[in-house]
């Protein structure tokens, strides 16, 4: 068995994912870990808030809900995406 998963594992790294594919797994992505972000943000808020009412007040920071990771993998893709992508 360790064979098989040797070849297939040997295989994949032969194969390349298109660039315009690429670029749009990882806008998804990013989307998508935005969006964990920011649930995540709202639910830490409303759990503060349930254990210390008198944290009522203090809403969430106003701050981007995209980690410095992702606005940074953006802006990079940006600079390297093919003219076909930056048309849409």
């Amino acid at each position: 068995m360790d064979k098989v998963e040797q070849l297939v594992a040997d295989r994949y790294k032969t194969i390349q994912i298109p660039p315009d594919v690429r670029h749009a797994m990882l806008g998804m992505l990013d989307e998508e870990f935005a969006a964990l972000h920011a649930s995540s943000e709202t639910e830490r808020h409303q759990l503060t808030v349930e254990k210390d009412p008198s944290k009522t007040s203090a809403a969430p920071a106003s701050k981007p809900t995209t980690p410095e990771r992702s606005r940074w993998t953006c802006s990079k893709r940006s600079k390297t995406a093919s003219p076909a992508s930056s048309t849409s």
